[in-house]
């Protein structure tokens, strides 16, 4: 998979993850694979000040899934002009479910719409995120219209 040219990606992005009850904070380096279009953990640093940390307790870490709405935050502050110009890739950068679109536009989305879903796609994996869900999220519509909005745009090579 090729990466957008819209999108900035910066090579290095640093994220840090607050402890929970569960699982201890970390500090990571992720890396762009620009092969796979996608950020991963390069190294990480754990740091739990009420538990110990043992292997086991690492190990359940989820860290890609963890630093994935981290990376949405990033990746949303290094491409604020495509945040401002496509509603959907700016209710993707909130992270959290949308109202839904009017029936017209998810029967026969327009291509703004479909741009902004496949770069919403293209974020969404460079997080480590499900892009047709976070597409389907973003949009307030279900797995099945998003996929169906994503084949369109692959039809008219927008994604």
């Amino acid at each position: 998979m090729s990466l957008n040219p819209q999108i900035k990606t910066p090579v290095i992005l640093h994220v840090d993850v607050a402890a929970t009850a569960e699982s201890p904070a970390f500090s990571a380096k992720a890396m762009l694979d620009k092969d796979r279009a996608q950020y991963y953990a390069s190294s990480l640093q754990f740091e739990h000040m009420n538990v110990k940390l043992t292997s086991a307790r690492v190990q359940k870490t989820p860290v890609q899934k963890t630093m994935a709405p981290v990376l949405r935050t990033l990746l949303a502050e290094a491409n604020p002009n495509l945040v401002l110009q496509h509603p959907l890739v700016r209710k993707w950068a909130t992270g959290k479910d949308q109202r839904p679109v009017a029936q017209k536009l998810i029967n026969s989305p327009d291509d703004v719409t479909l741009n902004g879903a496949a770069i919403v796609y293209n974020l969404a994996k460079l997080a480590g995120e499900a892009p047709i869900k976070a597409t389907a999220r973003a949009a307030g519509i279900n797995r099945d219209d998003a996929r169906f909005w994503l084949h369109l745009a692959r039809k008219k090579n927008i994604l």
